[in-house]
């Protein structure tokens, strides 16, 4: 025999009605979650360096998003970040271009730019950086791994430029259960880590969150609390002025510029 709402009664039919609500919201994600916070607590950032040429490394993500929200969008960022190289052209400093999704890779190492011709190849790197959408399965998925990104950029710089329109989906030690396709809070705890370890070294990290998808604790948890010093926020039309914006900043007129020896 058959069951109407009316035998159940009205308020147990509200409930019902309130729970099968709450069910399907969960189901499709309608119910908003607060994000995460990471559970590692981040070093200080250090000040940007008072002498011009130094160790920069520029550090891209090449995950999915980047590409499939506008085709346009790895252009602007290429070109964003040949505004740095160009800006610092002919100092005595040292470029690396690194990127990250799942993996990392190493564009081109930390090159020294105070001649035209080596600058050439880091802008050429830049060029040859590749956003194409990558699958689950592929070798290197497009997740967006922060942990990895900065690895790759090593302990060594002064300066790490960080470019990212995302929130990490994974990390190093959970790729193979995991290339990207989830958000974890331990993926932000790797991130952080990973940035501590540079900023230990004497590094200063400079995030760039790019749209409107960053969390900004994030970006602060990787860098450090102070709007256009620790971190920047742009879209991508405004990038290339933003990244304009840090370059002046490391070479600005003020600061000490160290001297070749011949």
């Amino acid at each position: 025999m058959s069951t109407s709402f009316m035998d159940i009664g009205v308020p147990r039919a509200r409930r019902f009605f309130a729970i099968l609500l709450a069910v399907v919201g969960l189901l499709i994600g309608v119910i908003a979650v607060p994000p995460a916070q990471a559970a590692v607590d981040p070093l200080p950032n250090p000040d940007f360096p008072q002498e011009c040429g130094i160790t920069v490394a520029i550090v891209l993500d090449t995950s999915n998003s980047i590409v499939r929200d506008n085709a346009a969008n790895p252009g602007l960022m290429k070109d964003a970040a040949k505004v740095v190289v160009n800006a610092l052209t002919g100092t005595p400093s040292t470029v690396g271009v690194f990127s990250f999704r799942t993996l990392s890779t190493t564009e081109i190492g930390y090159t020294d730019i105070s001649n035209a011709a080596n600058a050439t190849a880091v802008n050429g790197a830049i060029d040859a950086t590749d956003f194409s959408i990558a699958g689950p399965t592929d070798p290197n998925p497009g997740g967006t791994n922060w942990e990895a990104g900065f690895l790759e950029a090593g302990t060594s710089p002064d300066v790490v430029i960080f470019a990212t329109d995302g929130n990490p989906t994974t990390r190093n030690d959970d790729v193979a259960n995991d290339p990207g396709q989830t958000a974890d809070p331990e993926d932000l705890d790797a991130g952080v880590t990973a940035a501590n370890s540079i900023k230990a070294a004497g590094g200063k990290i400079i995030a760039v969150g790019i749209g409107g998808s960053v969390i900004t604790a994030n970006l602060l948890s990787i860098s450090g609390p102070n709007l256009n010093d620790d971190y920047f926020v742009a879209d991508f039309d405004t990038l290339a002025a933003s990244l304009r914006q840090i370059a002046l900043r490391l070479c600005a007129p003020s600061v000490t510029v160290k001297k070749l020896v011949n």
